[in-house]
């Protein structure tokens, strides 16, 4: 009983997610200082005292800010690097302390049904963000504006690595391996994926990406459960940020609001590959083990 308890309390359920904000903040702060510095040593900030940096600082805020701006992806990106580290301490903890508990998940899906999550992730990435876009929810969050613009000023490469790979594992590891699967033996399924999905939602600030934020954490935390296995999340979430980067930078998205058709057909045309993906995931059946895997303890 006391251990069921502790397994409902505020420090089980939310004290690794403060502990991932908290660190994630000090990281960030630490590398904006680190580019603001570099930037300040070209400039003739170099050769003041700390009264006239202060000053200087002051009287130059908008500049700095735009440099911060210019370098956010990067920023972002180390403390994505940061929390997977303190992600993963967490999720190794549960995982050990489940396999001891005998409460082991075991993987449920082959790799051929890895396929269907590409594809749910495709089909969800261009539908939702066409259906948002046709909300206008980007024309009323001057925050996301402010956000996307700085977010694809970096370098291609950058953004592939960094926001197409980095970040999601990151997100992954915190908000479905710890959260989630906490929240779950607690609580229940239902009631884990709606937490997780608020927690991951409200994480990203501003209107536009915490509504696409929550949908897509519902569906995140579904195949997570569906799978029996975390690089199945990981996937789903890589492969929607990687979507939305590569047709962003082919402007894809420009030319699907080009017309009626353009818009109609790719919009209907994603949903109804993300639906048909989704009745594939749908018939998984929990309680199979994936070919190779039985009795082999996974969650990973």
């Amino acid at each position: 009983m006391q251990m069921e308890n502790n397994k409902k309390s505020f420090g089980y359920l939310v004290g690794p997610l403060i502990l991932y904000w908290l660190v994630n903040l000090v990281a960030v702060t630490a590398a904006e200082a680190v580019v603001l510095g570099g930037y300040m040593a070209e400039t003739q900030a170099k050769k003041m005292g700390m009264d006239q940096i202060q000053q200087y600082v002051m009287d130059h805020m908008n500049e700095l800010l735009q440099v911060i701006n210019s370098r956010l992806v990067e920023i972002s990106a180390f403390g994505a690097l940061i929390t997977l580290a303190v992600s993963a301490a967490f999720f190794l903890h549960d995982r050990k302390k489940e396999k001891l508990e005998g409460a082991v998940t075991t993987e449920r899906a082959s790799a051929g049904r890895y396929l269907w999550i590409l594809l749910l992730g495709v089909g969800m990435c261009i539908a939702l963000n066409n259906l948002m876009n046709l909300a206008g929810l980007a024309f009323y969050s001057d925050a996301y504006q402010k956000t996307s613009q700085a977010m694809y000023s970096a370098g291609f490469e950058v953004q592939i690595l960094c926001l197409g790979i980095l970040m999601p594992l990151s997100e992954e590891m915190i908000f479905r391996g710890v959260i989630f699967k906490r929240y779950e033996q607690g609580f229940g399924f239902k009631k884990a994926m709606l937490m997780s999905a608020m927690f991951f939602a409200v994480t990203h600030g501003n209107l536009v990406q915490i509504v696409y934020g929550f949908v897509m954490g519902l569906f995140l935390a579904y195949v997570y459960e569906k799978y029996g296995s975390l690089k199945a999340a990981a996937c789903l979430h890589i492969t929607m940020n990687l979507v939305s980067l590569l047709v962003t930078k082919a402007d894809g998205f420009t030319w699907m609001f080009s017309g009626f058709w353009p818009l109609c057909i790719s919009t209907v045309g994603a949903a109804f590959v993300s639906a048909c993906a989704f009745v594939k995931i749908r018939d998984i059946n929990t309680n199979e083990t994936a070919e190779g895997s039985e009795g082999v303890g996974t969650g990973f």
